[in-house]
């Protein structure tokens, strides 16, 4: 016998060697993925900031402005709130953006990608490379549709992020590099990118309005990418995702780690009702990872979405084998007590 179990260990068999042998197996490939999964990475990390910022072009704001005073000659409670929210919404999401931008450019230990809806109406993204000032670089930027919801919020529409995804990939290879994103936007049901104002004035009527204000039109939000659109988008770039934040009201509460695909590491996402601004980019040092992770366990609206590790594998397995070595072994003696 290779292995002489002690007298102390009751085990209901005496494994004979090839049933030690898978054991012995089972053991070393359980503790190489459990190291795996709890490896740190050996790549350089990459920050990816993105935001669907409510930032609106002379005729979204003419919208904007029709659709506000809608709600508020309804003189209805709900509409009122509704159109301050509007109001507010519309002069603090672009200064959060606008701070959040000039914090991470500040002083950039890590390599750095951002991408807004000002940039990337402008035909730029900033790349920023660890211990070196941001940077703007052209940008393919999309074509007018004529429509201000489209045109004003370009990071909600898949073909943009397609294209900054891309872009990021080419800049910073998977092999050497693995990736923070941290996302920023508006969301309802499930889509995770979604302008705050999806109404078009000319396509409704203040009757329309003050009814979604109140509740009553129900959930017809359909400008956007949903979650299977981001991952997807996020899997065909390629590109290995260490820790994914969706700073999303309302998009990313129903979550789950089964949702996640391999190319995500883990993620957290917002429940409830999210503040403008819910992480601290001053200070993150070379470090970012780590200093994300506190801070998001220590945030009552933001939680984890674990996606599923080999940690769960490499505990079943060993188990698994030793379930079958034993019921085999059990039917030997079984049969040998039967002959007998």
């Amino acid at each position: 016998m290779l292995i002489r179990f002690p007298a102390m260990v009751r085990l209901p068999f005496a494994p004979r060697w090839p049933d030690q042998f898978a054991l012995l197996l089972a053991l070393l490939a359980s503790w190489l993925m459990w190291r795996r999964a709890h490896a740190e990475p050996t790549t350089r990390p990459v920050l990816v900031y993105l935001a669907n910022e409510t930032r609106m072009s002379a005729a979204g704001a003419r919208n904007a402005q029709v659709i506000d005073e809608w709600l508020r000659a309804a003189g209805d409670a709900d509409a009122t709130v509704a159109a301050e929210g509007l109001a507010n919404d519309r002069e603090r999401f672009p200064a959060v953006v606008d701070g959040d931008v000039a914090l991470l450019g500040r002083e950039l230990l890590v390599d750095t990608v951002i991408a807004t809806n000002r940039s990337v109406r402008e035909g730029r993204l900033w790349f920023g490379a660890a211990g070196h000032a941001l940077a703007a670089e052209p940008f393919d930027a999309p074509a007018l549709t004529g429509d201000a919801v489209v045109d004003d919020n370009p990071m909600s529409t898949a073909p943009v992020l397609a294209r900054v995804f891309d872009s990021i990939a080419e800049r910073f290879p998977a092999e050497q590099h693995h990736f923070i994103v941290l996302l920023k936007s508006h969301g309802i049901g499930e889509l995770v990118l979604t302008p705050r104002l999806t109404v078009r004035h000319e396509q409704s009527s203040p009757a329309d309005v003050v009814a979604r204000a109140r509740g009553e039109a129900g959930d017809r939000a359909s400008d956007g990418v949903s979650r299977g659109e981001l991952f997807a988008l996020l899997h065909d770039a390629g590109l290995p995702i260490r820790l994914l934040v969706l700073e999303v009201c309302g998009g990313g509460s129903s979550l789950a780690g089964s949702d996640l695909p391999q190319n995500i590491r883990a993620a957290a996402a917002g429940v409830n009702a999210l503040e403008y601004s819910n992480l601290s980019f001053d200070g993150l040092g070379a470090d970012p990872l780590r200093s994300l992770r506190r801070q998001i366990d220590a945030h009552a609206r933001l939680r984890w979405v674990d996606a599923p590790r080999p940690v769960l594998a490499a505990l079943l397995l060993p188990i698994a084998v030793l379930a079958l070595v034993t019921a085999r072994e059990m039917r030997r003696g079984w049969r040998g007590r039967a002959e007998r």
